[in-house]
């Protein structure tokens, strides 16, 4: 039985900035987390984006109010999949994390087309770009486009979505972050191979963003704009509907504050 990868090196310093920004950063070799809390790491190492409002339960109220800089190291460049092993084995050795899945009934989203004759939104095009498994972190940067944004990645700041040679997934994962009740979103598009997104709205509310602490001025937002809902169906030809269903809810068992170094 091979023994589960593990970071060799990880700091955990207790942040008291108070400032609303936070920041993942990973280079081959390093994780820097700056200014997280629980909730966002147990999102990263189990759900790999936000995880859906009420699929964690069991959380103390320290997991959003604590805020923590970790540092973890490793001698390998790693998979998405070998990093979120990662990151659970350091939240059940730093924060006693144990925890377990359960199904549950749940109000969901269900993406479809809005068009009855499969057709897309004008802001949803096809993209012929290649992307490997490790998306653009596979050594071979790609040149960004005139808007920044690197091929085969998706960038989002408060109403506005850019994604170049992106998945439906990837777009999806992004949006349970923007609608404001963060409920699971569950992809019945059948749109398959990556696009072009472009992406803008008026959120509901002010939005905070991950994002790294000495990042530009966030995009002002058109206070004018559309709807996420309608946002979706008139530039990118996609409906949101709600619906209930069964979905996984990850239940803590038991959590602590962690050992500081």
């Amino acid at each position: 039985d091979k023994a589960q990868p593990r970071f060799e090196v990880t700091s955990v310093k207790e942040n008291k900035s108070g400032s609303r920004q936070s920041n993942f950063a990973t280079t081959p070799g390093r994780v820097t987390a700056t200014n997280v809390n629980l909730y966002q790491l147990i999102s990263v190492a189990y759900n790999g984006a936000p995880m859906p409002m009420g699929t964690l339960e069991g959380a103390p109220n320290w997991a959003v109010s604590d805020h923590y800089d970790i540092i973890a190291t490793t001698n390998s460049e790693l998979s998405r999949d070998e990093f979120q092993v990662m990151m659970r084995a350091l939240l059940a050795d730093r924060f006693r994390l144990r925890l377990h899945e359960e199904s549950r009934e749940r109000p969901i989203y269900v993406l479809t087309l809005a068009h009855t004759d499969g057709s897309m939104g004008p802001q949803l095009r096809r993209s012929d770009i290649e992307c490997g498994n490790g998306a653009a972190t596979d050594g071979q940067r790609r040149e960004a486009g005139n808007d920044a944004v690197q091929p085969c990645q998706l960038r989002t700041f408060p109403g506005k979505m850019t994604g170049r040679a992106v998945t439906i997934d990837m777009l999806v994962k992004t949006l349970v972050g923007a609608v404001e009740d963060h409920r699971e979103i569950r992809d019945q598009t059948g749109l398959d191979g990556r696009f072009d997104v472009d992406l803008e709205w008026t959120p509901d509310n002010a939005v905070v963003n991950l994002r790294p602490l000495d990042a530009a001025p966030l995009p002002v937002v058109d206070p004018n704009g559309p709807p996420l809902v309608t946002a979706l169906r008139e530039q990118l030809g996609l409906r949101l509907d709600a619906r209930k269903s069964s979905a996984t809810v990850w239940v803590i068992e038991r959590v602590e504050r962690p050992t500081i170094n």
